[in-house]
């Protein structure tokens, strides 16, 4: 991956926007040739904040939409909504948690990134420093994080259509892990699931609530890692039991022979940032397993 890309994202990722990062810099793969990833040209703005309670609260700015992003060591929580920009102006209204008015100020002018574009080729991305002055606010349900200003500092950035092989290629020795399972549970405006990875030295579990409101998407993440001895225990009948640590509490059983029904059970939660323990295991609970599992 282009180095300025790879700082630009770690940038959103250290700001808290890792979902904006993925919709506003992600590959077009329907476009690519085998091994190649094609990028293309995208533009965002965005700012952070300390906000209460340990969290990390960012705002990234698409061509359509804002996303408030809060972030903990465990958890993260996406609010996606519509908005109004004009020319410099950006209105939106985060439901009934907060709003957003502010003007964007440059700082600089747009300056091409310097680095080396490794095994991307196309045209240099653009990059200005900027201020957001106005008005943001926004509590989280349950005031679980809060934060407002009147002004921050941030950047905008604006990149161009980019072929990309080696370590942003789609395929090979460079594709993200995947999980050895995936339990899903569809409900009426979303889904909770449960993701494992198995690494070295250890077990990597994550649990998603995804829900879809009026005029609001929402994506609350947590994430648990403990060595394979600590959360894994498999019996003679190859089925796997799993207890993450916190923010997780209880444990849910693997069972890839057992029916459809039957194949994630348990008293497995998780502590979502808003929304308190939610249940993670049960018959509604849809399990894919990864080849070899």
């Amino acid at each position: 991956m282009m180095r300025w890309r790879q700082r630009a994202v770690e940038g959103l990722l250290a700001l808290g926007i890792a979902g904006a990062a993925i919709a506003l810099t992600g590959p077009d793969l329907a476009q690519a040739r085998s091994g190649y990833t094609v990028y293309p040209a995208t533009s965002w703005k965005g700012f952070h904040l300390r906000g209460a309670n340990g969290y990390l609260v960012a705002v990234a700015i698409g061509q359509r939409s804002v996303t408030v992003q809060a972030i903990s060591r465990t958890s993260s929580v996406s609010y996606t909504v519509p908005a109004r920009i004009q020319n410099s102006k950006v209105k939106a209204q985060i439901g009934r948690l907060g709003a957003l008015s502010m003007r964007v100020v440059p700082t600089s002018p747009y300056a091409p990134t310097t680095e080396p574009q490794g095994d991307c080729r196309g045209r240099l991305a653009q990059v200005q420093d900027v201020m957001f002055k106005g008005s943001f606010r926004w509590r989280g349900e349950r005031g679980f994080s809060r934060v407002s200003t009147h002004a921050a500092a941030g950047l905008s950035v604006r990149s161009f259509r980019e072929v990309c092989r080696g370590e942003s290629a789609a395929i090979g020795n460079d594709e993200a892990a995947e999980p050895f399972f995936i339990a899903r549970a569809r409900e009426r405006r979303g889904f909770r699931e449960v993701l494992a990875f198995e690494g070295a030295g250890g077990i990597g579990v994550v649990a998603r609530k995804f829900e879809e409101r009026k005029r609001m998407s929402i994506d609350r993440i947590v994430n648990s890692f403990m060595k394979a001895e600590d959360g894994l225990q498999d019996d003679v009948e190859e089925n796997r039991t799993i207890s993450p640590r916190f923010p997780f509490r209880g444990s849910a059983e693997l069972r890839p022979g057992a029916a459809a029904t039957e194949r994630w059970r348990g008293n497995l939660e998780a502590e979502f940032p808003g929304q308190g323990f939610l249940r993670l295991a049960g018959r509604e609970f849809v399990v894919s397993l990864n080849r070899g599992e």
